[in-house]
């Protein structure tokens, strides 16, 4: 039986004989995102009586970051998963009238930093978390991942073209970003990336995966 992850708007289906779970909701990760909050919330309190400055309320404390799924190949190949839906989305105000929102970022540089931020932070998570987790299922794949895992490959999956709130007027290349992403990777974990979207994972043989919409349907 596949093996399903739905992230957004989108659906993971893996073969049955790959080890898959859905990180960012993974009971390990919240207890380790704890962790997070309580060390940035300290950080801040000692920054701000250092410097004898009122608090800044857009502060970071939101613990740490996470890749939204991981996956383990029968080749024992570690995927870490990050998943972006930046296509229009269509809302309704209070007024019933409907409007088309386009997802912002703050710059390329700054999406960059964030996926390889939640990488890192997710692979540092890795050993606490098995020593800490309390969900059996869990503590067992995160040990398959410590005993087993020879290769580690990362894959930023994107769908649309954000818009940069620094930047509205250039135009979002993604594959000069998952370059970008991808050389910062190998300099920081000598490990590559790969950029992808559903018409990509369904072209490419090699991707053992696919993606749907689960609005679409396809």
């Amino acid at each position: 039986m596949s093996k399903v992850i739905v992230e957004d708007k989108l659906s993971f289906c893996f073969p049955s004989d790959w080890h898959v779970i859905h990180y960012d909701k993974s009971e390990i990760c919240k207890q380790f995102n704890s962790i997070g909050t309580l060390i940035n919330s300290r950080l801040d309190e000692n920054k701000d009586n250092s410097n004898n400055k009122k608090k800044n309320k857009n502060k970071n404390t939101k613990g740490v970051k996470a890749v939204d799924i991981l996956a383990i190949d029968p080749e024992e190949t570690l995927w870490l998963i990050e998943v972006k839906d930046y296509r229009p989305r269509e809302i309704t105000s209070k007024d019933n009238e409907k409007k088309e929102i386009i997802p912002e970022i703050e710059s390329e540089e700054a999406l960059i930093n964030d996926i390889t931020l939640k990488v890192i932070c997710t692979l540092s998570a890795l050993l606490p978390s098995k020593i800490h987790a309390t969900n059996d299922n869990e503590r067992a794949f995160i040990e398959k991942i410590l005993s087993t895992v020879k290769k580690i490959r990362v894959v930023w999956h994107l769908e649309g073209s954000p818009r940069s709130t620094l930047h509205p007027n250039s135009a979002f290349n993604p594959v000069a970003v998952g370059q970008k992403l991808s050389q910062k990777l190998k300099t920081a974990l000598k490990t590559d990336s790969l950029v992808m979207d559903m018409a990509f994972v369904a072209q490419q043989e090699k991707i053992e995966w696919t993606v749907i919409d689960i609005e679409a349907g396809a």
